[in-house]
Protein backbone atom coordinates (compact mmCIF):
# COMPACT_ATOMS: atom_id res chain seq x y z
CA UNK A 1 0.00 0.00 0.00
CA UNK A 2 2.73 2.31 0.50
CA UNK A 3 4.68 2.25 -2.90
CA UNK A 4 1.17 2.84 -4.58
CA UNK A 5 0.66 6.06 -1.94
CA UNK A 6 4.60 6.85 -3.43
CA UNK A 7 2.95 6.03 -7.30
CA UNK A 8 0.31 7.99 -6.44
CA UNK A 9 2.34 11.46 -6.11
CA UNK A 10 5.33 10.21 -8.26
CA UNK A 11 3.78 9.44 -11.71
CA UNK A 12 1.50 12.02 -11.94
CA UNK A 13 3.97 14.47 -11.45
CA UNK A 14 6.38 12.84 -13.96
CA UNK A 15 3.45 12.75 -15.94
CA UNK A 16 2.60 16.36 -16.11
CA UNK A 17 6.70 17.61 -16.74
CA UNK A 18 6.60 15.48 -19.89
CA UNK A 19 3.21 16.91 -20.62
CA UNK A 20 4.58 20.28 -20.09
CA UNK A 21 7.45 20.03 -22.59
CA UNK A 22 5.65 18.65 -24.94
CA UNK A 23 2.81 21.55 -24.64
CA UNK A 24 5.83 23.52 -25.33
CA UNK A 25 7.17 21.93 -28.36
CA UNK A 26 4.09 20.57 -30.12
CA UNK A 27 0.55 22.12 -29.00
CA UNK A 28 -2.48 21.78 -30.73
CA UNK A 29 -4.88 24.31 -30.00
CA UNK A 30 -5.64 27.29 -31.37
CA UNK A 31 -5.39 30.61 -29.63
CA UNK A 32 -2.92 31.68 -27.02
CA UNK A 33 -0.99 29.54 -24.54
CA UNK A 34 -1.92 29.22 -20.80
CA UNK A 35 0.59 31.42 -19.11
CA UNK A 36 2.99 30.42 -16.11
CA UNK A 37 0.82 32.65 -13.49
CA UNK A 38 -2.49 30.76 -14.40
CA UNK A 39 -0.77 27.28 -14.42
CA UNK A 40 0.50 28.28 -10.47
CA UNK A 41 -3.06 29.18 -9.46
CA UNK A 42 -4.20 25.57 -10.70
CA UNK A 43 -1.68 23.70 -8.75
CA UNK A 44 -2.67 25.97 -5.49
CA UNK A 45 -6.47 24.82 -6.08
CA UNK A 46 -4.97 21.09 -6.64
CA UNK A 47 -2.58 21.21 -3.30
CA UNK A 48 -5.85 22.34 -1.51
CA UNK A 49 -7.92 19.45 -3.29
CA UNK A 50 -4.93 16.79 -2.67
CA UNK A 51 -5.67 17.89 1.15
CA UNK A 52 -8.92 17.59 1.28
CA UNK A 53 -8.41 14.23 -0.82
CA UNK A 54 -6.32 12.90 1.73
CA UNK A 55 -8.61 13.67 4.84
CA UNK A 56 -11.43 11.95 3.17
CA UNK A 57 -8.89 8.50 2.05
CA UNK A 58 -8.55 8.79 6.06
CA UNK A 59 -11.83 8.55 6.81
CA UNK A 60 -12.36 5.68 3.82
CA UNK A 61 -9.11 3.45 5.05
CA UNK A 62 -10.98 3.56 8.77
CA UNK A 63 -14.48 2.12 7.44
CA UNK A 64 -12.62 0.14 5.44
CA UNK A 65 -11.02 -1.79 8.73
CA UNK A 66 -14.47 -1.59 10.56
CA UNK A 67 -16.63 -2.95 7.58
CA UNK A 68 -13.55 -5.60 6.71
CA UNK A 69 -14.44 -7.35 10.04
CA UNK A 70 -17.67 -7.44 9.46
CA UNK A 71 -17.42 -9.31 6.04
CA UNK A 72 -19.40 -6.55 4.31
CA UNK A 73 -19.16 -5.65 0.48
CA UNK A 74 -20.22 -7.31 -2.46
CA UNK A 75 -17.27 -7.80 -4.10
CA UNK A 76 -16.17 -9.71 -1.09
CA UNK A 77 -18.54 -12.56 -1.50
CA UNK A 78 -16.93 -13.39 -4.77
CA UNK A 79 -13.79 -15.68 -5.10
CA UNK A 80 -11.80 -13.23 -6.94
CA UNK A 81 -7.99 -12.97 -6.23
CA UNK A 82 -6.31 -9.09 -5.58
CA UNK A 83 -6.01 -8.41 -9.53
CA UNK A 84 -9.04 -9.77 -10.59
CA UNK A 85 -11.21 -7.46 -7.61
CA UNK A 86 -8.57 -4.64 -8.87
CA UNK A 87 -9.65 -5.08 -12.49
CA UNK A 88 -13.54 -4.81 -11.74
CA UNK A 89 -12.71 -2.13 -8.97
CA UNK A 90 -11.13 -0.08 -12.30
CA UNK A 91 -14.30 -0.67 -14.44
CA UNK A 92 -16.74 0.12 -11.47
CA UNK A 93 -15.13 3.43 -10.32
CA UNK A 94 -14.60 4.43 -13.79
CA UNK A 95 -18.44 4.16 -14.42
CA UNK A 96 -19.03 6.05 -11.24
CA UNK A 97 -16.94 8.72 -12.40
CA UNK A 98 -18.73 8.49 -15.68
CA UNK A 99 -21.93 8.69 -13.65
CA UNK A 100 -21.29 11.38 -11.56
CA UNK A 101 -19.33 13.92 -13.74
CA UNK A 102 -22.88 13.68 -15.49
CA UNK A 103 -25.25 14.70 -12.18
CA UNK A 104 -22.79 17.72 -12.23
CA UNK A 105 -24.01 18.52 -15.55
CA UNK A 106 -27.72 17.88 -15.49
CA UNK A 107 -28.12 18.99 -11.85
CA UNK A 108 -28.30 22.66 -11.66
CA UNK A 109 -26.81 23.28 -8.00
CA UNK A 110 -24.38 20.79 -8.81
CA UNK A 111 -23.65 22.24 -12.25
CA UNK A 112 -22.59 25.90 -10.96
CA UNK A 113 -19.96 23.60 -8.81
CA UNK A 114 -18.92 22.23 -11.63
CA UNK A 115 -18.22 25.31 -13.78
CA UNK A 116 -15.56 26.14 -12.36
CA UNK A 117 -13.83 23.53 -13.67
CA UNK A 118 -15.36 24.47 -17.45
CA UNK A 119 -14.51 28.41 -17.23
CA UNK A 120 -11.31 27.81 -18.06
CA UNK A 121 -10.89 29.47 -21.39
CA UNK A 122 -7.76 28.00 -22.40
CA UNK A 123 -6.80 24.32 -21.71
CA UNK A 124 -3.44 22.65 -20.70
CA UNK A 125 -2.59 20.04 -18.30
CA UNK A 126 -2.84 21.92 -14.67
CA UNK A 127 -6.48 22.26 -15.58
CA UNK A 128 -7.11 18.49 -14.52
CA UNK A 129 -6.17 19.90 -11.05
CA UNK A 130 -8.81 22.93 -11.26
CA UNK A 131 -12.05 21.93 -9.38
CA UNK A 132 -13.84 23.41 -6.71
CA UNK A 133 -13.64 21.88 -3.09
CA UNK A 134 -16.74 21.36 -2.85
CA UNK A 135 -16.82 18.82 -5.65
CA UNK A 136 -13.76 17.11 -4.55
CA UNK A 137 -15.82 16.55 -1.03
CA UNK A 138 -18.99 15.42 -2.73
CA UNK A 139 -17.10 13.43 -5.16
CA UNK A 140 -15.11 11.66 -2.34
CA UNK A 141 -18.37 11.06 -0.52
CA UNK A 142 -20.31 9.38 -2.88
CA UNK A 143 -17.41 7.05 -4.02
CA UNK A 144 -16.98 6.44 -0.35
CA UNK A 145 -20.46 5.05 0.05
CA UNK A 146 -19.92 2.80 -3.00
CA UNK A 147 -16.50 1.25 -2.11
CA UNK A 148 -18.19 0.36 1.47
CA UNK A 149 -21.04 -1.51 -0.25
CA UNK A 150 -18.65 -3.48 -2.99
CA UNK A 151 -16.30 -3.94 -0.40
CA UNK A 152 -12.85 -2.50 -2.08
CA UNK A 153 -10.03 -1.60 -0.31
CA UNK A 154 -8.40 1.47 0.14
CA UNK A 155 -5.79 -0.13 -2.30
CA UNK A 156 -8.41 -0.47 -4.52
CA UNK A 157 -9.35 3.12 -4.74
CA UNK A 158 -5.56 4.11 -5.00
CA UNK A 159 -4.82 2.11 -7.93
CA UNK A 160 -7.95 3.59 -9.77
CA UNK A 161 -6.08 7.37 -9.02
CA UNK A 162 -2.80 5.43 -10.12
CA UNK A 163 -4.32 5.69 -13.73
CA UNK A 164 -7.04 8.11 -13.11
CA UNK A 165 -4.47 11.30 -12.72
CA UNK A 166 -2.40 10.58 -15.74
CA UNK A 167 -5.16 10.08 -18.05
CA UNK A 168 -6.80 12.61 -16.83
CA UNK A 169 -3.42 15.37 -16.90
CA UNK A 170 -3.06 13.81 -20.41
CA UNK A 171 -6.65 14.88 -21.79
CA UNK A 172 -6.11 18.19 -20.90
CA UNK A 173 -3.42 18.88 -22.10
CA UNK A 174 -2.72 20.69 -25.24
CA UNK A 175 -0.23 18.14 -27.04
CA UNK A 176 -0.52 17.28 -30.65
CA UNK A 177 -1.40 13.83 -31.00
CA UNK A 178 -0.90 12.13 -33.89
CA UNK A 179 -4.66 11.28 -35.98
CA UNK A 180 -3.90 7.68 -36.31
CA UNK A 181 -2.05 7.54 -32.82
CA UNK A 182 -5.04 9.27 -31.47
CA UNK A 183 -7.96 7.14 -33.14
CA UNK A 184 -6.14 3.90 -31.44
CA UNK A 185 -5.72 5.19 -28.27
CA UNK A 186 -9.29 6.64 -27.88
CA UNK A 187 -10.34 2.76 -28.67
CA UNK A 188 -9.62 2.58 -25.02
CA UNK A 189 -8.91 5.57 -23.29
CA UNK A 190 -10.06 9.72 -23.47
CA UNK A 191 -7.43 11.05 -25.26
CA UNK A 192 -6.91 15.15 -25.57
CA UNK A 193 -9.12 15.52 -28.84
CA UNK A 194 -12.14 14.20 -27.35
CA UNK A 195 -12.37 16.26 -24.27
CA UNK A 196 -11.42 19.14 -25.92
CA UNK A 197 -15.03 18.96 -26.91
CA UNK A 198 -16.30 18.62 -23.54
CA UNK A 199 -14.59 22.18 -22.63
CA UNK A 200 -16.59 23.72 -25.75
CA UNK A 201 -18.66 26.96 -25.29
CA UNK A 202 -21.10 25.42 -27.17
CA UNK A 203 -24.00 23.01 -24.39
CA UNK A 204 -24.46 20.19 -27.05
CA UNK A 205 -20.88 19.44 -27.11
CA UNK A 206 -20.31 20.59 -23.48
CA UNK A 207 -22.67 17.99 -22.81
CA UNK A 208 -20.97 14.73 -24.21
CA UNK A 209 -17.27 13.06 -23.71
CA UNK A 210 -17.88 12.34 -19.68
CA UNK A 211 -15.66 9.45 -19.63
CA UNK A 212 -12.93 9.95 -16.73
CA UNK A 213 -11.00 7.31 -18.13
CA UNK A 214 -12.37 4.72 -20.27
CA UNK A 215 -13.66 5.56 -23.55
CA UNK A 216 -16.37 2.93 -24.09
CA UNK A 217 -19.09 4.69 -21.15
CA UNK A 218 -19.28 7.62 -23.76
CA UNK A 219 -19.81 5.35 -26.41
CA UNK A 220 -21.94 2.83 -24.48
CA UNK A 221 -24.65 5.57 -23.48
CA UNK A 222 -24.94 7.73 -26.58
CA UNK A 223 -22.58 10.67 -25.11
CA UNK A 224 -19.67 10.51 -27.42
CA UNK A 225 -19.09 13.10 -29.98
CA UNK A 226 -16.40 13.83 -32.38
CA UNK A 227 -15.60 17.10 -34.86
CA UNK A 228 -13.48 17.31 -37.82
CA UNK A 229 -10.96 19.85 -36.16
CA UNK A 230 -11.37 19.27 -32.62
CA UNK A 231 -8.14 21.60 -32.25
CA UNK A 232 -10.47 24.81 -33.07
CA UNK A 233 -12.90 24.20 -30.32
CA UNK A 234 -13.74 27.45 -28.69
CA UNK A 235 -13.28 26.78 -25.15
CA UNK A 236 -14.58 28.31 -21.94
CA UNK A 237 -18.08 29.57 -20.76
CA UNK A 238 -19.92 32.40 -21.39
CA UNK A 239 -21.54 34.67 -18.97
CA UNK A 240 -18.44 34.86 -16.35
CA UNK A 241 -16.33 37.58 -15.36
CA UNK A 242 -12.83 37.80 -15.63
CA UNK A 243 -12.00 37.68 -12.40
CA UNK A 244 -13.98 34.20 -12.12
CA UNK A 245 -11.82 33.00 -15.00
CA UNK A 246 -8.66 33.40 -14.13
CA UNK A 247 -8.16 33.80 -10.28
CA UNK A 248 -8.20 31.56 -7.31
CA UNK A 249 -10.35 33.75 -4.93
CA UNK A 250 -12.64 34.19 -8.42
CA UNK A 251 -12.79 30.26 -9.07
CA UNK A 252 -13.48 29.41 -5.08
CA UNK A 253 -16.68 32.09 -5.45
CA UNK A 254 -18.23 31.24 -8.49
CA UNK A 255 -20.56 28.81 -7.25
CA UNK A 256 -22.12 31.69 -4.71
CA UNK A 257 -21.76 34.34 -7.62
CA UNK A 258 -24.58 35.73 -10.11
CA UNK A 259 -23.34 34.44 -13.18
CA UNK A 260 -24.71 32.05 -14.91
CA UNK A 261 -23.32 30.60 -17.78
CA UNK A 262 -25.20 30.74 -21.23
CA UNK A 263 -25.79 28.10 -24.35
CA UNK A 264 -22.32 29.24 -26.45
CA UNK A 265 -22.54 29.77 -30.17
CA UNK A 266 -22.96 26.58 -32.40
CA UNK A 267 -19.15 25.67 -34.25
CA UNK A 268 -20.14 26.91 -37.08
CA UNK A 269 -21.61 30.13 -38.99
CA UNK A 270 -25.67 30.84 -38.29
CA UNK A 271 -27.91 30.20 -40.87
CA UNK A 272 -29.06 32.67 -43.75
CA UNK A 273 -32.90 32.46 -42.65
CA UNK A 274 -34.11 35.25 -44.96
CA UNK A 275 -34.49 34.83 -48.49
CA UNK A 276 -33.63 38.92 -50.54
CA UNK A 277 -36.51 39.26 -52.58
CA UNK A 278 -35.52 39.43 -56.52
CA UNK A 279 -32.70 37.31 -58.03
CA UNK A 280 -29.18 37.23 -56.77
CA UNK A 281 -26.60 35.49 -58.03
CA UNK A 282 -25.89 31.03 -57.99
CA UNK A 283 -23.05 31.63 -55.12
CA UNK A 284 -25.81 33.34 -52.64
CA UNK A 285 -28.34 30.58 -53.81
CA UNK A 286 -25.38 28.17 -52.33
CA UNK A 287 -25.19 30.17 -49.20
CA UNK A 288 -28.80 29.42 -48.47
CA UNK A 289 -28.75 26.09 -49.17
CA UNK A 290 -25.74 25.81 -46.91
CA UNK A 291 -27.11 27.70 -44.28
CA UNK A 292 -30.01 26.05 -43.86
CA UNK A 293 -28.20 22.69 -44.18
CA UNK A 294 -26.12 23.64 -41.15
CA UNK A 295 -29.86 24.80 -39.25
CA UNK A 296 -30.93 21.22 -40.32
CA UNK A 297 -28.00 19.60 -38.79
CA UNK A 298 -27.78 21.99 -35.48
CA UNK A 299 -31.41 20.98 -35.20
CA UNK A 300 -30.55 17.66 -35.55
CA UNK A 301 -27.80 17.54 -33.01
CA UNK A 302 -30.66 18.80 -30.07
CA UNK A 303 -33.07 16.58 -31.10
CA UNK A 304 -30.42 13.62 -30.94
CA UNK A 305 -30.06 14.65 -27.11
CA UNK A 306 -33.82 14.82 -26.31
CA UNK A 307 -33.61 11.32 -27.87
CA UNK A 308 -30.97 10.07 -25.65
CA UNK A 309 -32.88 10.89 -22.42
CA UNK A 310 -35.07 7.62 -23.78
CA UNK A 311 -32.21 5.75 -25.55
CA UNK A 312 -30.08 5.40 -22.81
CA UNK A 313 -32.17 3.77 -19.99
CA UNK A 314 -33.62 1.64 -22.36
CA UNK A 315 -30.55 0.30 -23.51
CA UNK A 316 -28.78 0.25 -19.91
CA UNK A 317 -31.60 -2.16 -18.69
CA UNK A 318 -32.12 -4.50 -21.89
CA UNK A 319 -28.14 -4.59 -22.09
CA UNK A 320 -27.57 -5.19 -18.49
CA UNK A 321 -30.53 -7.23 -17.47
CA UNK A 322 -30.15 -10.26 -19.99
CA UNK A 323 -26.30 -10.17 -18.50
CA UNK A 324 -27.24 -10.61 -15.41
CA UNK A 325 -29.43 -12.84 -15.77
CA UNK A 326 -27.47 -15.24 -18.06
CA UNK A 327 -25.06 -15.06 -15.63
CA UNK A 328 -27.19 -16.37 -13.09
CA UNK A 329 -28.12 -19.52 -15.03
CA UNK A 330 -24.81 -20.39 -14.26
CA UNK A 331 -24.79 -19.55 -10.15
CA UNK A 332 -28.90 -19.74 -9.51
CA UNK A 333 -28.22 -17.06 -7.09
CA UNK A 334 -31.02 -15.23 -7.89
CA UNK A 335 -33.17 -18.64 -8.19
CA UNK A 336 -33.72 -22.05 -9.04
CA UNK A 337 -34.48 -21.59 -13.15
CA UNK A 338 -35.05 -24.60 -14.15
CA UNK A 339 -38.02 -24.55 -12.07
CA UNK A 340 -39.25 -22.25 -15.30
CA UNK A 341 -38.79 -25.16 -17.43
CA UNK A 342 -41.77 -27.17 -18.35
CA UNK A 343 -42.38 -30.90 -18.57
CA UNK A 344 -42.81 -30.85 -22.14
CA UNK A 345 -39.65 -29.44 -22.78
CA UNK A 346 -37.67 -31.02 -20.31
CA UNK A 347 -38.80 -34.26 -21.43
CA UNK A 348 -37.17 -33.84 -24.89
CA UNK A 349 -34.36 -32.72 -24.26
CA UNK A 350 -30.55 -35.06 -24.77
CA UNK A 351 -29.52 -33.57 -21.55
CA UNK A 352 -30.50 -32.20 -18.12
CA UNK A 353 -32.33 -28.44 -16.88
CA UNK A 354 -29.33 -27.13 -15.59
CA UNK A 355 -27.00 -27.75 -18.99
CA UNK A 356 -30.28 -26.05 -20.49
CA UNK A 357 -30.18 -23.34 -19.11
CA UNK A 358 -26.32 -22.75 -18.85
CA UNK A 359 -26.83 -22.77 -22.87
CA UNK A 360 -29.87 -20.43 -22.40
CA UNK A 361 -27.70 -18.22 -20.26
CA UNK A 362 -24.62 -17.56 -23.24
CA UNK A 363 -27.24 -16.95 -25.25
CA UNK A 364 -28.85 -14.17 -23.08
CA UNK A 365 -25.45 -12.88 -22.40
CA UNK A 366 -24.72 -12.50 -25.88
CA UNK A 367 -27.91 -10.96 -26.66
CA UNK A 368 -26.94 -7.91 -24.03
CA UNK A 369 -23.75 -7.29 -24.98
CA UNK A 370 -25.20 -7.09 -28.51
CA UNK A 371 -27.25 -4.03 -26.99
CA UNK A 372 -24.52 -2.83 -25.24
CA UNK A 373 -21.95 -2.33 -27.95
CA UNK A 374 -22.46 -2.07 -31.72
CA UNK A 375 -25.51 -4.23 -32.23
CA UNK A 376 -28.27 -2.34 -29.98
CA UNK A 377 -30.74 -1.80 -32.39
CA UNK A 378 -30.44 -5.95 -33.31
CA UNK A 379 -30.00 -7.12 -29.41
CA UNK A 380 -32.82 -5.32 -28.94
CA UNK A 381 -34.95 -7.23 -31.40
CA UNK A 382 -33.26 -10.62 -30.61
CA UNK A 383 -33.94 -9.71 -26.79
CA UNK A 384 -37.66 -9.08 -27.55
CA UNK A 385 -37.71 -11.93 -29.45
CA UNK A 386 -36.01 -14.03 -26.92
CA UNK A 387 -38.91 -12.72 -24.21
CA UNK A 388 -41.63 -13.91 -26.40
CA UNK A 389 -40.27 -16.94 -26.29
CA UNK A 390 -39.55 -17.24 -22.47
CA UNK A 391 -43.40 -16.04 -21.92
CA UNK A 392 -44.52 -19.14 -24.03
CA UNK A 393 -42.11 -21.44 -22.01
CA UNK A 394 -43.10 -19.99 -18.18
CA UNK A 395 -46.65 -19.88 -19.82
CA UNK A 396 -46.45 -23.53 -20.51
CA UNK A 397 -44.88 -23.77 -16.66
CA UNK A 398 -48.37 -22.28 -15.38
CA UNK A 399 -46.52 -18.75 -13.99
CA UNK A 400 -49.00 -16.57 -16.10
CA UNK A 401 -47.66 -13.81 -14.02
CA UNK A 402 -44.10 -14.36 -15.22
CA UNK A 403 -45.35 -14.86 -18.73
CA UNK A 404 -47.26 -10.99 -19.15
CA UNK A 405 -44.14 -9.33 -16.68
CA UNK A 406 -41.72 -10.94 -19.91
CA UNK A 407 -44.57 -9.85 -22.76
CA UNK A 408 -44.70 -6.33 -21.23
CA UNK A 409 -40.02 -6.24 -21.29
CA UNK A 410 -40.42 -7.46 -24.64
CA UNK A 411 -42.33 -4.47 -25.76
CA UNK A 412 -39.58 -2.47 -23.89
CA UNK A 413 -37.33 -4.17 -25.78
CA UNK A 414 -38.95 -3.89 -29.25
CA UNK A 415 -39.54 0.28 -28.55
CA UNK A 416 -35.69 0.45 -27.69
CA UNK A 417 -35.04 -1.20 -31.16
CA UNK A 418 -37.54 1.85 -32.70
CA UNK A 419 -35.67 4.62 -30.75
CA UNK A 420 -32.18 3.16 -32.11
CA UNK A 421 -34.07 3.20 -35.74
CA UNK A 422 -34.59 6.89 -35.19
CA UNK A 423 -31.03 7.48 -33.88
CA UNK A 424 -30.00 6.36 -37.44
CA UNK A 425 -28.65 3.02 -36.01
CA UNK A 426 -28.29 0.40 -39.56
CA UNK A 427 -29.09 -3.66 -37.87
CA UNK A 428 -25.40 -4.75 -39.04
CA UNK A 429 -23.35 -0.65 -38.59
CA UNK A 430 -20.19 -0.81 -40.00
CA UNK A 431 -18.50 2.51 -38.08
CA UNK A 432 -17.13 1.70 -34.64
CA UNK A 433 -18.42 4.90 -33.91
CA UNK A 434 -22.09 4.23 -34.10
CA UNK A 435 -24.78 6.02 -32.45
CA UNK A 436 -22.64 9.15 -31.95
CA UNK A 437 -22.94 12.75 -33.18
CA UNK A 438 -20.14 13.57 -35.33
CA UNK A 439 -19.35 17.15 -36.75
CA UNK A 440 -17.26 16.09 -39.51
CA UNK A 441 -19.10 17.45 -41.95
CA UNK A 442 -20.49 20.96 -40.17
CA UNK A 443 -17.68 22.78 -41.76
CA UNK A 444 -16.18 23.49 -37.97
Amino acid sequence: MSEIAAAEGVVPACTLAVLWALEGVAPALHGPRAGLAQRARHLVLGLVNATLGLAIAAIMLAAHRALEQTGFGTLRWLPLHFWSRALVALILLDLWGYTCHVLMHRVPVLWRVHAVHHHADRLEATVAMRFHAVEILLQGVSTMALVSVLGLGIEHVALYNLVLLPVSLFHHSDVRVPRRLDRALRLVIVTPSLHWLHHSRWQPETDSNYSPVLSVWDRLFGTFRTRSKPEAVELGLDGFSRDEVSTVRGMLATPFSASRSGMGRPPFPPPVRARPRGRFPRAGCNQIRSGRSKRAKEVRIMNESKLNALYIPLRLCYGLVPIVAGADKFTNLLTDWSQYLPGQVSGVLPFGAETFMMIVGVIEIVAGLAVLTMLTRLGSYVVAAWLVLISLNVLLAGHYDIAVRDLVMALGAYTLGGVAALRGEGLFPTSDERGTTTLASTGS
